[in-house]
């Protein structure tokens, strides 16, 4: 599933570009798309790859993924507090903040950690409150995150730590699917519409991971018919088709009303659409070697693409066409490819020289996360 996971982060590009005439796929559904394929692939490698490796299975399930996520996260962090030391850009690590130390100090750890991003995100989008009033405005700005879309690391490590428990279990997914949705249906009733509580809030998105992980075990039962793979490729042919077609005819896939909800029907029809064709598309693409590169593309891409875009529109200004759209994904691609070439393999290679050896399973290097509009 290489290539939805590159369209999807794509989408994310794109969305980021400001002024672009045409944004693909809303970014908010990209970001929950991403959410279900990440569900998916937890489901699949601990049932097929760590549960079945014996003893310490937790142990090393956890290592794998502090490995897929940190190195290039902290690479991307190391840069950006170059950046900002170089223009002067206040920060949690190079100049001194208007709070408290004990306050500078928790952001330099939620920088370091990525844990409490997405909490620390949906702060910045909600006014008021008991937060807000203890630790005071001035400690929730956008700006002090060095890495903004990593807001989405924090959702993908939360449901990281409820994955041994709940992936080996259908009911336990069920379980987990039902609660997150009446989370979500509660807020809904109550008039918390808007897409911060139903995206940044991780008890309302676990839904998202659910559904993917459940993916996984309708795949452990498709994974033998004779149609399953061309099934896959038509989906994959359907849904790069319709974001091309809508995106050309209407500018923007799934747009957002008036309020930002992200919970009509209509985007339910494409979340449970997109669930449903995950494990088929998995199907059509296991086998694919160069299917995985193109994968393995994606997470560096949403890690970089911010800052790309940044330099560009420093140094061409804002021009608001398509070329310029055009420019930051195929820089921001680049940069990706460099980024995996010079932290993430080696990081790789590093692991498994360290590791015990188990049964593996092919899995992808680069667990699928995106980034958000900010």
């Amino acid at each position: 599933m290489g290539i939805i996971r590159v369209a999807l982060a794509l989408s994310v590009v794109i969305w980021h570009v400001p002024g672009a005439h045409t944004r693909a796929l809303n970014a908010a559904v990209a970001v929950l798309a991403f959410f279900m394929v990440s569900g998916f692939y937890m489901a699949l490698v601990i049932n097929e790859k760590y549960a079945p490796s014996g003893a310490g299975w937790v142990k090393r399930f956890y290592q794998a993924r502090a490995l897929r996520l940190y190195p290039v996260y902290l690479a991307m962090c190391v840069v950006m507090v170059a950046v900002y030391a170089w223009s002067r850009h206040p920060n949690p690590f190079t100049s001194r903040l208007p709070v408290s130390f004990v306050e500078q100090l928790l952001l330099a750890l939620t920088n370091i950690t990525i844990v409490g991003q997405d909490f620390y995100e949906m702060m910045n989008h909600v006014s008021g409150g008991p937060v807000k009033e203890f630790l005071g405005d001035a400690f929730f700005n956008p700006g002090y995150m060095l890495v903004g879309q990593a807001w989405s690391l924090s959702s993908e490590i939360f449901f990281y730590s409820l994955a041994p428990i709940v992936v080996r279990s259908p009911i336990r997914i069920v379980a987990l699917v039902a609660s997150s949705l009446a989370i979500r249906f509660a807020l809904f009733i109550n008039g918390f519409t808007t897409g911060v509580w139903c995206y940044w809030f991780v008890p309302a998105t676990l839904c998202m991971f659910g559904m993917g992980s459940l993916g996984y075990w309708a795949y452990r039962h498709i994974k033998t018919w004779r149609w399953a793979a061309s099934i896959g490729w038509g989906a994959i042919a359907g849904m790069l088709g319709w974001v091309l077609v809508m995106a050309w005819l209407y500018d923007i896939v799934i747009p957002v009303n008036g309020t930002n909800s992200l919970d009509e029907p209509r985007f339910w029809i494409a979340y449970i659409t997109f669930a449903v064709a995950v494990p088929f598309a998995f199907c059509a693409t296991k086998r694919l070697a160069v299917d995985r590169m193109i994968g393995d593309l994606s997470y560096p891409l949403y890690i970089v693409h911010g800052l790309i875009i940044g330099l560009l529109f420093n140094r061409l200004g804002h021009p608001e066409s398509n070329w310029f759209v055009f420019l930051a994904a195929v820089v921001s691609i680049a940069a990706a490819a460099a980024m995996r070439i010079v932290v993430e393999i080696p990081a790789e290679r590093s692991f498994k020289a360290l590791s015990v050896h188990y049964p593996t399973l092919a899995e992808p290097s680069s667990v699928p996360i995106a980034a958000t509009p900010r």
